[in-house]
């Protein structure tokens, strides 16, 4: 099990923009106007012909708000981290990282064809690792006839290990040629390795979707979403016991990578889930080895 923390607040580059029409003080407003501040939308609820004293990334806070934040900038949505809203691109994504001695990418809620990873040492300026990873999910396809007549599946969440640099930079390319590309999240960040995965790992998924019934007793499903809900067993050692005490409670209500098969060759897509830990209990039976049970709560 490994557990990544993202540091990526921005792009060097990108291949797309915030366009959104910005916030102005000398602007007024009509009601459920959509207005950019910083990196979201907020959505006005005061009067037509109004504006508030304060940018809506203050006013939010207010008790007696006029803002309301809605989302993310199309831009910022695979940074923001909060909700399964994608960044969207015609044909590809392209865009540019800091890297500055990180290990592990991930690129979550993907809808590409493939995506290409090129890591350069800026000291040298040499490309160091260039790796196109396929999307096209396979499992199903095993005679002429599945070849022929299943439709094929796309993989919508990858896990890269890359080697490690103190000064370097990744660019990413998320190809979806000819549709729409999008990733709903993207984590880069060092790993911290908790221990050993053992098997008997329960996955599961908590839907949000609802049952809406009319005045006559019509019922219709309201699709909303499902996020992950995984549980662990995890071998460690016991004398690091109480520096992984000490790591949860610092990594409490943090949203984190959680990665249950670090293998290169994973069978499982690497097990990943973003979220947070929910519940984290330890038990020492010997002095050589302890077990984690580790529940997991997605948030995308």
């Amino acid at each position: 099990m490994l557990i990544v923390e993202n540091k990526t607040i921005d792009y060097i580059s990108a291949n797309f923009t915030e366009n959104e029409t910005a916030w102005d003080s000398g602007d007024t407003y009509n009601y459920s106007d959509e207005i950019r501040d910083g990196h979201f939308i907020y959505k006005y609820a005061g009067e037509d012909g109004t504006n508030t004293a304060q940018s809506p990334a203050v006013d939010v806070n207010n008790a007696t708000a006029k803002w309301v934040e809605i989302k993310p900038t199309n831009y910022y949505a695979m940074l923001d981290g909060k909700t399964a809203t994608q960044t969207l691109n015609d044909d590809k994504i392209d865009i540019t990282i800091e890297d500055i001695n990180y290990d592990s990418i991930s690129l979550i809620g993907l809808n590409a064809k493939d995506v290409q990873l090129i890591l350069t040492d800026i000291n040298n300026n040499e490309e160091v690792f260039n790796k196109t990873i396929e999307l096209v999910d396979n499992t199903e396809i095993i005679d002429f006839f599945t070849y022929s007549f299943n439709e094929f599946d796309l993989i919508t969440s990858i896990y890269k290990r890359l080697p490690i640099y103190a000064n370097a930079r990744l660019q990413i390319i998320i190809n979806n040629d000819g549709n729409v590309a999008g990733c709903g999240r993207l984590v880069f960040g060092r790993s911290y390795y908790v221990g050993q995965t053992n098997f008997g790992i329960n996955l599961g998924l908590d839907s949000y979707s609802r049952k809406i019934v009319d005045e006559f007793g019509g019922a219709t499903l309201k699709h909303v979403g499902a996020t992950n809900n995984d549980s662990y067993e995890i071998m460690v050692k016991t004398t690091k016991v109480p520096l992984l005490i000490r790591k949860a409670k610092e990594l409490d209500a943090i949203p984190l990578l959680f990665v249950g098969d670090e293998s290169d060759n994973s069978q499982v897509e690497h097990l990943l889930n973003y979220g947070y830990w929910e519940n984290f209990s330890m038990l020492i039976p010997d002095p050589i080895k302890s077990t984690i049970n580790l529940t997991i709560k997605g948030i995308i």
